[in-house]
């Protein structure tokens, strides 16, 4: 199962954390956010934020973090690293919620959108089953197929090889 601990722990593996600066929450429901109250008092740089959306904000800030925010809806939409880009997709029929995209891997991290059922469950694209599942839940859960196509003609451009639903994990 996910959690906090075992995320860091795995962090840890790739990279110390005190050499992480930028903290990406797409939205700020528990599953994406829950945690950073503990991720706050972790972070002992100046330099470190907290890259959100304007609609989400109110309620992070109910969480009486310190970090500052970076806003991708106010002027930021991208967000441009010594290795990489990671650009910030709107996500207009869900509320203070947006996708990410790294150029440099061509990855788009999707957040709550096409994540199985259960967060230890793995979705395979070759698996005719795991293709209707990933259907039935955007039928439910997206209100007008105009909006995801023009979502997805976003996407499309941005050269996405990849896709890490619900926050990622890898």
């Amino acid at each position: 199962s996910l959690s906090i601990r075992h995320t860091l722990a795995r962090v840890e593996q790739v990279t110390p954390f005190n050499a992480l600066r930028w903290f990406v929450c797409t939205h700020a429901e528990p599953d994406a956010a829950g945690a950073l109250p503990l991720l706050d008092q972790l972070v002992h740089r100046e330099d470190a934020r907290l890259v959100t959306h304007s609609g989400a904000a109110p309620a992070l800030r109910h969480l009486g973090l310190n970090l500052p925010m970076h806003l991708v809806d106010e002027g930021q939409p991208r967000l441009v690293l010594e290795d990489r880009v990671l650009r910030f997709v709107p996500t207009p029929f869900m509320r203070g919620q947006f996708a990410c995209v790294d150029d440099g891997s061509g990855t788009l991290f999707w957040g709550d959108l096409s994540a199985p059922p259960e967060p230890d469950q793995r979705f395979e694209a070759a698996n005719t089953g795991d293709l209707e599942m990933i259907c039935a839940y955007q039928a439910a859960t997206l209100p007008h197929r105009g909006v995801l196509t023009l979502l997805l003609d976003r996407l499309a451009e941005m050269r996405v090889r990849q896709i890490a639903p619900r926050q990622g994990l890898f």
